[in-house]
């Protein structure tokens, strides 16, 4: 297995019986080794598998290749900060980070209209024919030889609890969360830096 190199945002790793895993982005774990952890993803069975995935925190978009199950795996950051994009026709399935790589120039009027009209794209729809936005948290599963494409949300918003104030939040314990985040960081190089708004966090 190739191990995670600071200099590099994108990890290739092969594991037993040809199983191989692509991560591209920056996935972290506080307080854990990110090395030990992608190579118990390449050891253990499907379903543990998607289980570590889907625990990762980061902007990340993992690919998991199983020939035993013959089955593609696909996990996204719970936030969809990393873009993946999808473009599905009968018996193939294309993956990229971008709409470019996988627009054949259609584009989508539906698309176009929700972005002059409120300024943005809506929902997984883009601005090209055929292409869409992976959802944030997902787990998508394709298996070739049926041509069998499944997605399910992993993780949702928690709902509004109204009731809280703010002297029941655990601020120490969110700086804390903070503070390792960004040491999760360092194996990439460099200085970790947390960007503020202006807003709430900020304050």
């Amino acid at each position: 297995a190739r191990r995670l190199h600071s200099t590099a945002a994108d990890t290739v790793r092969v594991g037993p019986r040809g199983r191989r895993l692509c991560i591209g982005g920056l996935p972290i774990v506080p307080g854990r080794d990110l090395n030990r952890v992608l190579d118990a993803v390449l050891e253990a069975d499907l379903i543990q598998a998607v289980k570590v995935l889907t625990s990762l925190d980061g902007a990340f978009a993992a690919f998991l290749w199983d020939p035993d199950a013959g089955r593609l795996v696909v996990v996204n950051d719970f936030a969809g900060l990393y873009p993946t994009y999808i473009r599905r026709s009968p018996g193939t399935l294309s993956i990229a980070p971008t709409m470019a790589e996988l627009s054949d120039g259609t584009p989508d009027p539906a698309g176009w209209g929700a972005f002059v009209g409120f300024g943005h794209l809506v929902g997984e729809r883009t601005s090209s024919a055929g292409v869409t936005r992976m959802p944030p948290a997902t787990v998508l599963e394709y298996e070739p030889s049926l041509d069998r494409l499944t997605m399910r949300a992993y993780w949702q918003w928690p709902a509004a609890e109204e009731t809280v104030t703010l002297d029941a939040v655990d601020t120490g314990g969110l700086l804390d969360a903070i503070a390792a985040s960004l040491a999760a960081y360092e194996p990439y190089g460099g200085t970790p830096t947390l960007l503020l708004s202006g807003g709430f966090e900020s304050r």
